[in-house]
């Protein structure tokens, strides 16, 4: 998924309690503020007075419950990390009391999407109708909603009335449109030609192009998003390959990633790589991973590992067995197609491995494709 898909979420539908810009403290959202109980445990929340669904329908604590619970049941994929482990029960239409069976460092802040009821909970006593709605009802309780999606091209929202932010006044947009651009280079020309307000996720390679354009203003941050090797251990009967069972094998895996020519190469420098998934956006929480704890690129080392665990190229062929000799050591990657760099990451990750004899089968899948087949199907070896 894109960050820009999140923005639509972010801008469709509010959340209880929302994040502040400068330093992510928790701050009111839909509930205007919450108490928790002596034990930590339970926190009872209070919502603005008068929230209404762009539709006109009443949006109340009923909803919110509605939303914890069902997630938590049915565990959606974007509520079930904040959801699973907590029950809410409606104290009266304006108050909703949370309780957490375990304590719980994320509480009070409660920011999954809250989803209106009632067009949702017929939808969700059937499995089949849930997964094959479109989704375009157009009703929610951001600031926008949407109002036309055109697939593979744009989303057009519109302001919604009732968005509580508006403090009684005339939005000051009446309309965004998201349009989707398969080739890079050609949003970066409509954005230069000015047929676009704003664009997200230039390619590196245009940067030193725009910056020399007056006018335009170039801003180079770091992203909301990552990109990975993530080793699926599998679903699937005979899932993954047995050599990635072995620690060893995954600790070659990680000193055979030359990081910083990635940056350099295919970022022309303007990021930095990470050595590990921080948890959170803030960029407190990254983890500070001690130099010699952390996987610096080493193709000598990543071989000897090898070496000492009896992984061999028995038959000369430049690809490592399994100690038995049998079983050579091809590994399957994902492809994200949706993404510029994807194709070009495949092969520097194909070049990497045969440094240490390992194979790689590269497979062209779609955002969707991947997340379902290494976290839903336990498909490919590697993701983004």
């Amino acid at each position: 998924m894109f960050v820009s898909e999140y923005e639509i979420w972010n801008l469709h539908y509010a959340t209880l309690t929302d994040k502040a810009a400068d330093d992510f403290s928790i701050i009111p959202g839909l509930a205007e503020s919450w108490e928790p109980s002596n034990d930590g445990l339970t926190y009872t929340y209070t919502l603005r007075g008068g929230l209404l669904w762009s539709d006109g329908e009443p949006l109340t604590a009923e909803d919110v419950a509605w939303n914890i619970n069902t997630s938590r049941d049915q565990r959606w994929q974007n509520h079930t990390s904040a959801t699973q482990n907590l029950d809410a029960v409606v104290i009266d239409e304006l108050t909703v009391e949370v309780t957490s069976s375990v304590p719980d460092p994320k509480l009070p802040t409660m920011d999954i999407y809250i989803v209106p009821k009632h067009i949702w909970e017929p939808l969700a006593t059937d499995g089949e109708a849930v997964v094959s709605y479109d989704g375009l009802d157009g009703v929610g309780s951001g600031p926008f909603t949407i109002s036309e999606f055109r697939d593979s091209q744009s989303v057009t929202m519109v302001a919604n009335p009732n968005y509580w932010g508006w403090q009684g006044e005339d939005p000051p947009i009446d309309q965004v449109v998201f349009q989707l651009f398969s080739n890079p280079d050609a949003m970066v020309a409509a954005l230069q030609q000015g047929e676009l307000d704003a664009a997200h996720s230039i390619p590196a390679s245009s940067v030193q192009t725009l910056e020399a354009d007056d006018n335009i203003e170039l801003v180079v941050g770091q992203q909301g998003g990552f990109d990975e090797l993530p080793i699926n251990g599998g679903a699937l009967e005979g899932q993954p390959h047995p050599a990635l069972l072995d620690l060893e094998v995954r600790r070659a895996i990680g000193f055979a990633l030359d990081k910083e020519a990635l940056v350099e190469d295919l970022w022309f420098g303007l990021t930095e790589p990470l050595e590990a998934i921080s948890p959170s956006a803030d960029p407190r929480w990254i983890p500070d991973i001690p130099e010699e704890s952390a996987f610096s690129y080493d193709p000598d080392r990543a071989n000897q590992i090898l070496d000492d665990a009896g992984y061999l190229d028995s038959d000369g062929d430049g690809i490592r067995e399994m100690p038995d000799g049998t079983n050579p050591i091809v590994l399957r990657h994902g492809v994200n197609t949706n993404t510029d760099l994807g194709a070009q990451i495949g092969d520097l990750l194909v070049g990497w491995m045969e440094q240490i004899g390992i194979g790689v089968d590269l497979i062209a899948l779609d955002s969707d494709q991947l997340f379902t087949a290494r976290v839903g199907a336990g498909n490919p070896v590697a993701g983004r």
